[in-house]
Parts: C-alpha cells; structure tokens; sequence
C-alpha cells in the first residue's frame, strides 16, 4: 500500500510539477504579450505623436510662406506702381523729347535697383539721373 500510495504521490507531484510549469508557461506568454501589447501601443503613440509633429510642422511652414509670399506680392505691387509713375515724372521736367523720354523709361524700369534709385533721389536731381541712364 505504501507503493501505492508513494507512487500516487509521485504521480500528483509530476502532475502538480507539469501544472506549475503550464501555469508559469502561461504566465511567461500573458506578460510577453502584454508587453508586446504595451510595445505595440507605445510605437502606435510615438508614430500618432510623431504624425502630430510633422502636421504641426507643416502647418507652420506652410503659414510661413504663405505670409513670406504675400509679403512678395506686396513688394512686387509697389514696384509696379512706382514704375507706373516714372514716365509722368519724367514728363513733368520738360526738357525731354519723346524718344528720349522712351529710352530713359525704359533703361530706368529695366530693373527693381535703377527704380528705387531713381525715386530715392531728391526730385532736382531725378531728372540728371535719367539723362545719365539715357548715356549708358
């Protein structure tokens, strides 16, 4: 009986062993897939965190140069009305003949650099200015 009862004995530790050892095999596979659970999540938050950052980013850039091109066009506006009002300007001295007044209109709008000199000048000396474009 005591064969028996050892070998029942022996039987239920191997089975409590193989039960122990499931339970810790299950465990080991309910914490490893947490974590790759909890890994895969943390990837979904830094990849939604990073797709926000990239979003904000363009948003800004974006907004920026549409202000930076506004500001262009603004710019570019002025130019053209200031070389819009070369040809009175040059109308008002007088002492021009008409083709002359065409060749200095067009030397003198030719580019931004010779418009903005040409109305930075005092007025008494915009007219020599324009007599020095039409010698160039």
């Amino acid at each position: 009986m005591e064969d028996v009862s050892m070998e029942d004995h022996n039987n239920q530790f191997e089975d409590n062993l193989s039960n122990d050892q499931d339970n810790a095999s299950n465990a080991y596979t309910n914490v490893h897939s947490q974590e790759c659970s909890s890994g895969s999540k943390k990837r979904k938050n830094r990849n939604e965190s990073l797709h926000e950052v990239i979003n904000n980013a363009t948003f800004v850039l974006g907004d920026k140069l549409m202000k930076a091109s506004e500001a262009m066009m603004e710019v570019e506006v002025q130019m053209l009305k200031k070389r819009e009002k070369i040809a009175d300007e040059l109308e008002k001295f007088g002492t021009f003949s008409e083709t002359e007044m065409f060749n200095a209109l067009l030397k003198i709008t030719k580019d931004s650099e010779s418009v903005i000199t040409f109305w930075s000048l005092k007025e008494a000396r915009r007219e020599n200015w324009a007599r020095f474009m039409l010698d160039r």
